[in-house]
């Protein structure tokens, strides 16, 4: 704690200083994607992703993790999705 003299005010002004350095470093953390550890498929393949609108159509995507993916709009027409993983996934108007 700070007393309150003129010292008072520096401390206050290294305390603001210090809880906006603090405030910075936490909004870029937070900021920053992570993609979760695959379930299945071996790999990060596209977990947590926003894919919305992208044309997976014709491909074999067997045994992907598709875990929290963001898919709206998106087309898997015509691919092998055999196995894949789609817990939590947000799927709207995806064929």
């Amino acid at each position: 704690p700070c007393l309150r003299t003129k010292v008072s005010n520096q401390c206050n002004e290294d305390f603001m200083t210090l809880a906006k350095g603090v405030v910075t470093t936490a909004v870029l953390i937070a900021s920053v994607s992570f993609p979760a550890n695959a379930v299945s498929g071996g790999g990060l393949d596209f977990a947590n992703l926003d894919i919305t609108g992208q044309d997976f159509t014709g491909q074999s995507y067997n045994g992907k993790d598709f875990t929290q993916v963001i898919a709206k709009g998106t087309d898997f027409s015509k691919s092998n999705l055999q196995g894949c993983r789609f817990y939590k996934a947000f799927l709207v108007n995806a064929e």
